[in-house]
């Protein structure tokens, strides 16, 4: 799927083109009603064969998008004991993942990202450490308010950053736990959207 028109990407900026490209996908299909909430597929370059999906994960995918959260998480919650790492990953796939419906992000046949969904809450949002920054975190918070009606979220009081772009993102802080759901120590901060993104 294509816009009619084709967005102004500066020169210096052409590595943002894909997620500029989802985007304008996920408008397309907010058209639509019509349009299936299981997968969006584009092509990012006219130039490439590169294309980018959503679509519903599957069991099968789990170690992958377990790989996924290794990377996402090695990048970017430092503050995570080793020993809760290894706990977090032993139980993942066995625990976690089953539990939730989960929805993939892919770059041609690699699973680059995902989130998983309970309702209108969005469980998890990751994105693999060299993927990062390239907007497809945004890509797939949209897709999940806009076509997953999600409302609420939960973020480690620790990760600065996330809490950062779950603002920009229009959401906000509703309350706070002192531990995270397994009972260790790592504050929660509970959000829920205020603005569509």
């Amino acid at each position: 799927m294509e816009p009619d028109n084709e967005p102004f990407i500066p020169e210096d900026r052409k590595d943002i083109a894909p997620m500029v490209e989802v985007m304008a996908a996920i408008r397309e299909l907010k058209k639509n009603d019509q349009a299936l909430k299981n997968m969006i597929m584009i092509k990012t370059s006219s130039n490439t064969h590169n294309s980018l999906q959503i679509r519903k994960g599957q069991r099968i995918d789990f170690p992958e998008i377990m790989n996924v959260w290794e990377s996402s998480v090695k990048a970017t919650h430092d503050f995570l004991k080793l020993e809760d790492f290894e706990f977090y990953k032993r139980i993942g796939s066995k625990d976690f993942l089953p539990a939730m419906d989960l929805y993939v992000l892919q770059l041609d046949e690699k699973i680059i990202g995902f989130i998983g969904v309970s309702d209108k809450h969005l469980e998890m949002l990751f994105v693999e450490a060299n993927s990062i920054g390239k907007g497809y975190g945004k890509a797939l918070l949209s897709y999940a308010v806009e076509h997953l009606g999600i409302t609420t979220l939960d973020v480690n009081e620790q990760n600065e950053k996330a809490l950062t772009f779950y603002e920009k993102a229009g959401f906000r802080i509703v309350g706070r736990s002192e531990k995270d759901g397994m009972g260790k120590n790592y504050p929660i901060l509970h959000m829920g959207i205020k603005v569509n993104i």
